[in-house]
């Protein structure tokens, strides 16, 4: 063997143990512990409903065959009918990221165990700091998986956001997807793809814009997606359903179209036009889903309940003296409204945990087909691949709520 390919098989055999028994589990732990994000990090984790094809079957009764009649002494039994029965079907969308050594740093390592771990932390920093935003950005955009819409042209490689078909309405809000850093991919309103994928340089997440590193064409009603370097592969899809897919009334969810009357047993408490962040508004929504423990908000909307319903009847005392799990909190009849940057300003949202989870193919995250390090073809550099099946699930809607249209500068 020459010194060159024991130095290559070091350098697979030692970063590659590395990797897997020290990087995928930190990825999979700080992948929904983001800061100041309460929701994610409570959604429960599991493989229960998974299937060996890596699809998610949910069983439910569409009816009972039981049937209850007054009975004299010498009657019989009531009868029925037998259960009636259906299945709501989900599939785990792959999430996956590569991180690269070329030959000549592999060389230079000439097998010293330091440097081989200097190089490997390096390269897996990048992959913990970034995966919590592609969370982040898979958890609350649409089942389309777009971050943004692009309003009018484009001015100096600045994009300023519309919500043209998304949830995001305030201004806000249209930018909160975004990172500095992040690789998109432009489509047209027709989703038909638009030059290549560039960088995201810049995010004003104040003024609703972004800024990128070129242009690839990018014009009026222009849609943003998540993309890697090389080039968008899976359409527009971004492999799995967001929070506001689960918590709605009229879409077509697991299988399931809740805009029929038949299906309405699976819709979601939705309420629209909320206006004035009242105590009234709030109590009457929090009732009719049936007084949950928690609900969550963005920080903003806290801060205008205070404003308008306990301000003026308290002298010394901070309104962010109830704190949950260290987010600010207030108590809205028996829920408690905790802070979440991740939800919107206009929405208040409430979701059962009992019921919500993301399903993930047991292992978390781990190595793609388990094959270590590859060389890309024909390039001087080889490869480590890490991949995670998962999808957001519902398995009972019916507990859950969202409040829309909500004003922050409405008084009554």
């Amino acid at each position: 063997m020459t010194n060159e390919q024991a130095i290559f098989d070091l350098f697979a055999d030692m970063s590659g143990k590395i990797i897997k028994d020290v990087w995928c589990p930190t990825l999979y732990r700080i992948a929904y512990m983001r800061r100041r994000a309460w929701l994610l990090d409570k959604i429960s984790r599991n493989s229960r409903l998974v299937g060996n094809d890596l699809s998610v079957k949910i069983p439910f009764l569409t009816g009972y065959g039981s049937s209850w009649r007054p009975m004299g002494e010498l009657g019989y039994t009531p009868t029925g009918s037998p259960l009636k029965s259906a299945v709501q079907t989900a599939s785990l969308g792959c999430h996956a990221a590569a991180i690269q050594v070329t030959e000549k740093a592999i060389r230079a390592t000439k097998g010293s165990a330091s440097i081989i771990n200097g190089i490997i932390d390096e390269q897996m920093k990048g992959l913990t700091e970034t995966f919590p935003y592609y969370v982040r950005a898979l958890a609350w955009t649409p089942a389309s998986g777009i971050l943004g819409v692009q309003a009018g042209a484009i001015s100096t490689l600045t994009v300023t956001l519309d919500n043209a078909g998304l949830w995001n309405t305030a201004v806000t809000d249209r930018a909160k997807l975004f990172e500095p850093g992040m690789f998109v991919q432009v489509l047209t309103s027709g989703y038909v793809k638009v030059g290549d994928p560039v960088e995201i340089t810049a995010v004003d997440k104040v003024l609703g814009t972004i800024t990128l590193a070129s242009d690839p064409g990018c014009a009026d009603n222009c849609v943003f997606v998540l993309s890697d370097i090389a080039g968008l592969e899976n359409g527009y899809n971004n492999s799995g359903p967001g929070i506001l897919d689960a918590i709605d009334n009229d879409n077509t969810f697991q299988g399931v179209d809740r805009s029929t009357a038949a299906n309405s047993k699976f819709r979601a408490v939705v309420t629209g036009s909320a206006g004035a962040v009242l105590y009234a508004t709030l109590s009457q929504f929090f009732h009719d889903c049936y007084d949950p423990e928690f609900a969550c908000t963005n920080y903003k909307v806290i801060d205008r309940y205070w404003a308008l319903n306990i301000q003026e009847n308290v002298r010394y005392t901070p309104y962010d003296v109830n704190v949950k799990d260290g987010y600010r909190s207030i108590l809205v009849k028996n829920t408690q409204l905790i802070e979440d940057d991740d939800c919107d300003c206009d929405k208040i949202i409430v979701p059962n945990l009992k019921n919500l989870s993301i399903q993930e193919a047991p292992g978390g995250i781990s190595n793609l087909f388990d094959k270590g390090w590859q060389q890309v073809h024909g390039r001087p550099f080889m490869e480590y691949i890490v991949a995670y099946w998962a999808s957001l699930v519902a398995e009972d809607c019916r507990y859950m709520g969202r409040l829309d249209g909500i004003s922050l500068t409405a008084t009554s």
